[in-house]
């Protein structure tokens, strides 16, 4: 009984601790929405700054509560002037910039103060106190009230600003105070129940235009105030058909005095295009591709309209002959690369399989998975396993991918019901499950010892080397799979995917199931992961537990970032980040590996938060600005409005839509 009360002490000590990490996650989480991965290397930074300033004679609570105020500064400043600006955007990425931010961070504390353990005074006794026969430590008891006291006031002081901002809100809202009112809550003149002039059914009717304002259109259909627009509010209610002259003024011109904008706006949005513009136009106009613009048109009696041309890397012909181009490059280049050079590209592709797999699952459907390097690694288990059983190479290659397919539709069918940190929780477990269960498998898995398979040599009709033919190999499976994958994602499937990313509930609404289509996404990923595990055991030729590991997860989504999410050139540039990147900063400084990476990793989403496939959109738009241009192509000229245009058979915005 002794031992079980002393350990249960220390592990409430240690695990409130972790639960202290928790917190903080779980904070960041609801305050941002975003998944902070580096939460445990802000912890990390400042445990070490209160054990520099201990080594400085700064005594020891004047350490901690120094260290403190310097964390909160720099967390202050993290979120300013980096989190701040990846936000709104691609969740993604902001996950990929925690993820970069924590390895910036373990990378500097362990090139500034080494990776070895550091000694770090006490601020409780080591001694201990007897409690039903058990010696329990004065230091875990200290610990764990200590963080007690401060997650109950943490608690306390996020529940007390809850409140606040629900109060203020309330009261600057006419919206909730309308509601407020209706349900017996305190009115604006104070007193309970409807304000004054509400009749029976609780609805003001001495309200004036003057009380009207932008944030409460919605429960007003009679009264729309906008920006500079205060002659709205005087309007009279429009029923009918008169309520398309209710919508907002339109937009600014931007340089093009003939264009109008549709904006989707109130009953029937959901097919912007086949609404009617806010107002006649005098001219005759003509809907752009996507029907969201409408641009106007002349007379062929009086201007002849301009033809655009379209972009010379978009013309057919272009495409072709960079298409051929492309495959003898791709057939001759192992042929004349060195052996390294070969197993370099060999391995950048097996790898850009790997990362357009977890595209799928991330990129184009939205969901955040951080298991897909468990599916590689079961690939290349099956794989080494096959081949030391003497099984048929194609049945292994099916196995391969069918067998990783399996796991990830079973896993899916339970998760996809999941979303945003649970589901990226769940896929979490997949790694870290992963490697003990190698580990203990031995006659599977070979233990950790793990596996070895070489089924890949050069046949002697071929005259080829090792390295090229291996080469070869990967590119016509990495060229099959990617434009397999291509027709997937610009087919139906991707449109699907592309509504579940944008909004679940739109796609219910339009008769996609968003739990389907993440079941079809995520096992389609996982059969990509087996693929690439199958590629990896071609090039690398053994396998063993690290090769699932949660390290290599993190790197393979950063590489995805890095790449382009929701695009397949950018598999291949995440595949090159991947396998480039470590070489090159292990050759700057070995010791400052993780630093140099994470610095990497930051600058590239802070500089592209598009990844480095949006790096000629980038530089084009740049090039534009620098011009004088005005970065919108001008496909009709601007002239005066012809009345007669519409009388002579052009059609009119009117019969363009309908």
């Amino acid at each position: 009984m002794g031992t079980f009360i002393q350990l249960f002490v220390d592990g409430l000590s240690t695990g409130s601790i972790y639960a202290a990490l928790a917190l903080a996650i779980v904070l960041v989480n609801q305050a941002t929405g975003l998944v902070n991965f580096a939460q445990g290397g802000m912890a990390v930074l400042s445990a070490y700054i209160a054990w520099l300033f201990v080594n400085m004679g700064v005594p020891l609570i004047l350490a901690i509560l120094l260290s403190l105020l310097v964390s909160f500064v720099l967390g202050a400043v993290i979120e300013r002037y980096l989190m701040r600006r990846f936000e709104r955007g691609d969740p993604d990425t902001a996950v990929v910039v925690t993820i970069g931010l924590l390895t910036l961070i373990t990378g500097l504390c362990g090139w500034l103060w080494t990776y070895n353990n550091q000694q770090f005074p006490s601020l409780f006794s080591l001694d201990t106190v007897q409690v039903l026969g058990a010696s329990i430590s004065v230091r875990s008891i200290g610990t764990t009230l200590v963080i007690i006291v401060m997650m109950v006031l943490a608690a306390g002081t996020v529940r007390g600003h809850q409140a606040r901002t629900g109060a203020a809100r309330g009261g600057d809202q006419p919206a909730v105070g309308r509601v407020l009112g209706a349900a017996g809550g305190p009115a604006a003149d104070g007193r309970l129940g409807p304000g004054r002039g509400a009749g029976r059914d609780g609805r003001r009717t001495g309200r004036t235009a003057a009380d009207a304002d932008a944030g409460d259109d919605g429960q007003r259909p009679g009264v729309r105030a906008g920006r500079g627009d205060p002659g709205r509010a005087d309007q009279p209610v429009r029923r009918g058909r008169g309520r398309l002259a209710d919508r907002r003024a339109r937009e600014p011109r931007r340089r093009l005095p003939s264009l109008h904008r549709l904006r989707p706006e109130g009953r029937g949005a959901v097919h912007p295009h086949l609404r009617r513009a806010d107002r006649a136009t005098p001219r005759a106009v003509r809907p752009e591709i996507g029907g969201a613009r409408l641009m106007s048109v002349t007379s062929s009696s009086r201007t002849p309209s301009v033809r655009h041309k379209s972009p010379f890397f978009q013309r057919s012909w272009v495409r072709w002959a960079t298409a051929a181009l492309v495959v003898v490059i791709l057939v001759v280049a192992p042929l004349v690369m060195p052996e390294f050079a070969n197993q370099t590209v060999a391995r950048i592709g097996v790898f850009a399989v790997a990362v357009l797999g977890l595209n799928v699952v991330m990129g184009y459907t939205g969901q955040v998975s951080l298991g897909q390097i468990f599916f590689v690694g079961f690939g290349a288990y099956i794989t080494a396993y096959g081949v030391q059983h003497d099984w048929n190479l194609v049945l292994v290659f099916v196995l391969a991918f069918a067998a990783p397919a399996a796991v990830g539709l079973l896993i899916a069918l339970a998760a996809a019901r999941l979303g945003g940190l649970a589901i990226a929780m769940v896929t979490i477990a997949l790694p870290i499950v992963g490697v003990p269960l190698a580990k203990r498998l031995n006659d599977f898995t070979g233990g950790s010892q793990g596996m070895s398979a070489r089924f890949t040599d050069a046949p002697e009709w071929s005259g080829l080397y090792n390295d090229q033919w291996q080469l070869y190999l990967v590119i016509i499976i990495t060229a099959i799979v990617f434009l397999l994958t291509r027709n997937l994602v610009r087919g139906r499937y991707g449109r699907a995917f592309a509504i579940v990313k944008g909004n679940e509930a739109v796609a219910s609404s339009m008769g996609i199931s968003p739990y389907w289509y993440k079941v079809i996404a995520f096992t389609v990923a996982s059969l990509i992961g087996g693929v690439a595990g199958f590629l990896y055991m071609v090039v690398v030729q053994y396998t063993s537990p690290e090769t699932m590991s949660f390290g290599h997860s993190i790197t393979l989504l950063a590489a995805m970032v890095i790449g382009g999410a929701g695009s397949i050139i950018g598999s291949l540039l995440g595949g090159a980040y991947y396998v480039l990147v470590p070489q090159l900063t292990n050759i700057v400084d070995p010791n400052a590996t993780a630093l140099l990476q994470g610095a990497i990793l930051l600058v590239v989403l802070f500089v592209l938060p598009g990844g480095l496939v949006s790096l000629p959109r980038v530089l084009a738009r740049l090039f534009r600005r620098r011009g004088g241009g005005s970065g919108r192509p001008q496909t009709t000229p601007i002239a005066e409005p012809d009345p007669a245009a519409a009388v002579e058979g052009n059609p009119t915005e009117r019969q363009g839509h309908a």
